[in-house]
C-alpha cells in the first residue's frame, strides 16, 4: 500500500524539477547571446511553466499542498550557473548540457510519479508530461 504522503513527495519533487528548470531556462535566454537558443530557452521555459501549473492543480485536486523550491538554493544555482557561463569556453555548449541534466532529472521524478497508482486524470496527465518531455529533449539534442 503506498501512503499519500509518498504519492505527495514524489509529485513535489516532479513540481521542484520543473521549477527549477524554469529558473535555468529564464536565465539561459538572459544571458545567451544567440537568437535560436534564446527562442529555444524561452519556449521550454514556458512549456515548463504551464507543466508547474498542471502539477500545481494536481497536487490540489489531490488534496496536498505544492512545494516550493528553496529561494536560497535557488539563488546560489543562478549564481554558479552565471559563473560558469562567463568561464566556460563554449557558454552554448555549457547551457545545453545544463537543460539536457534538467531535462533528465525532471525525467526521472516523473518516471516516479508514473510508478505510483493514480486515478485516470493524474495517470493521463503524467503521460501526457512525458510525450512533451520527450519532444524537448529532441528540440535540445537538434539544436546542438
Amino acid at each position: 500500500m503506498i501512503f499519500s504522503d509518498e504519492k505527495e513527495i514524489v509529485m513535489n519533487n516532479l513540481l521542484v524539477a520543473v521549477k527549477h528548470s524554469i529558473d535555468h531556462f529564464q536565465r539561459a535566454a538572459a544571458i545567451i547571446d544567440d537568437e535560436q537558443l534564446t527562442g529555444l530557452f524561452e519556449q521550454l521555459a514556458s512549456d515548463r511553466r504551464e507543466m508547474a501549473d498542471a502539477i500545481e492543480h494536481l497536487l490540489k485536486a489531490s488534496g496536498f499542498l505544492p512545494a516550493e523550491p528553496d529561494p536560497e538554493k535557488q539563488h546560489l544555482t543562478e549564481l554558479a550557473t552565471r559563473i560558469r557561463a562567463a568561464i566556460s569556453d563554449n557558454d552554448r555548449a555549457f547551457l545545453l548540457d545544463t537543460a539536457d541534466q534538467l531535462e533528465k532529472d525532471i525525467r526521472t521524478s516523473l518516471q516516479q510519479a508514473r510508478g505510483l497508482d493514480w486515478p485516470d486524470r493524474v495517470t493521463g496527465a503524467l503521460a501526457a508530461f512525458a510525450d512533451r518531455l520527450h519532444a524537448n529533449l529532441e528540440k535540445i539534442q537538434a539544436i546542438r
